[in-house]
Parts: structure tokens; sequence; C-alpha cells
């Protein structure tokens, strides 16, 4: 299984203090904490919502790539980042976490 979850930004170096406010951008500005835990037929995606790309965000887009279809994309809103979690029915008996 693949697990995708894009954040996008307005401006990547922002005047909100941290690192951004002094231009410069390191890898734990994007940093996530992705992980998936699998219940029955469900899967929970958790992230760190108090990451700062999930503060920088405007949408973020979930993809699961669990081998027997295309990926569908999952679309996040603001509050839905903020949530720090989303819960997905698997399309693949084979999906293993």
């Amino acid at each position: 299984m693949f697990l995708l979850l894009g954040v996008v930004a307005g401006v990547p170096v922002r005047a909100a203090g941290g690192p951004k406010a002094t231009g410069v951008v390191t890898a734990q500005d994007f940093s996530l904490s992705l992980s998936v835990t699998k219940l029955g037929e469900n899967l929970t995606v958790r992230w760190n919502r108090n990451a700062p790309a999930i503060h920088a965000a405007q949408r973020g887009v979930l993809m699961i790539d669990d081998g027997s279809s295309s990926p569908a994309p999952v679309n996040l809103d603001l509050a839905q980042l903020g949530n720090g979690s989303n819960n997905l029915s698997q399309r693949n008996q084979d999906c293993a976490v």
C-alpha cells in the first residue's frame, strides 16, 4: 500500500513565526508524522495536525493506492486537516498495513 497526503500551501514562506519567518524552510517544516491503522474493513489515517505544513495549508489531498485500481483522491478542507485523521473504507481485501 502506498499512502500520500499532499498539503497545498498558498505561499511556501510565510511570516507566521518559526523557520518560515526567516525564509529558511527545512524538512521538519513538511513532516506530517503520518500513520495508518487498520480495523476490520476500515483504515484510519492520522497526521500531526500541529505540523507547520498543516497550519500553512489551504487544503489537502489524501490518496491511497492499494493496488486494485487507480487511487481516488480524497480532498480535505481546512477543518478536516485540523482534525488530524480521516477514516476510509478498504477497497481491496489484500491491503496490508
